[in-house]
């Protein structure tokens, strides 16, 4: 019988001028996620195809294995609004104890959340059975209290894009802790970020009664 999780995906950025971001981390993560699963590696020879394509605009590149073929489909992406950047997004919650965290899996729960999210709502904030916040359905959250920043720990996927801005906290020398943080303690966060590959470091300004300080 086949794994219910039978197809793992990863998405990423491309540009006309700069090619595939991250495509070694990106690929990386694929294969760790083949494993945890139980479905059978890519062979590398499959990743070929993707590294001769060529990009006349900013592109979502999306990868799919199912154990057998590996589907590469690719897309335009349209830009957010500066204002997403500027003033921030609106996010809901939602529960779901998403396992093997640490894989990217296909999941209905993903078209679920995406087309019941009222209009204006950007992202949801998954919230484990413990009330634990643990990941967004594409994204990956911190928050910050006063100069500390805190991200989860576990329970959720390491995204690229959160592994670079771990990175240069810790360039920066800015205190970072990876730890749980129950769903009471982040909305009692100065500011939260979400991160994304694709979409960068975008804050949150509404989430339920919680909104980012001016």
């Amino acid at each position: 019988m086949k794994n219910k999780r039978n197809r793992i995906f990863e998405t990423m950025l491309a540009h006309p001028q700069h090619g595939l971001f991250w495509f070694d981390a990106h690929t990386s993560r694929l294969q760790k996620s083949v494993k945890l699963v139980g479905l059978r590696p890519v062979p590398d020879s499959a990743f070929m195809a993707i590294q001769q394509m060529s990009f006349t605009t900013e592109t979502r590149v999306k990868m799919s294995w199912d154990g057998e073929h590996l589907f590469i489909t690719k897309n335009p992406i349209e830009p957010l609004p500066e204002t997403y950047y500027s003033d921030g997004v609106h996010v809901e919650t939602a529960r779901w104890n998403r396992a093997p965290a640490e894989a990217k899996y296909a999941s209905p729960m993903y078209a679920k959340m995406r087309t019941t999210r009222p209009t204006g709502v950007f992202e949801n904030i998954l919230i484990d059975y413990k009330n634990n916040v643990t990941e967004g359905s594409f994204t990956n959250i911190f928050g910050m209290w006063g100069n500390t920043v805190k991200t989860p720990k576990s329970q959720c996927l390491k995204g690229i894009m959160r592994g670079r801005v771990l990175t240069w906290l810790k360039a920066k020398k800015v205190p970072v802790e990876l730890c749980k943080i129950s769903e009471s303690e982040l909305k009692a966060a100065d500011e939260i970020w979400l991160t994304n590959s694709l979409r960068g470091i975008v804050p949150v300004k509404k989430w339920g009664s919680w909104q980012r300080k001016k």
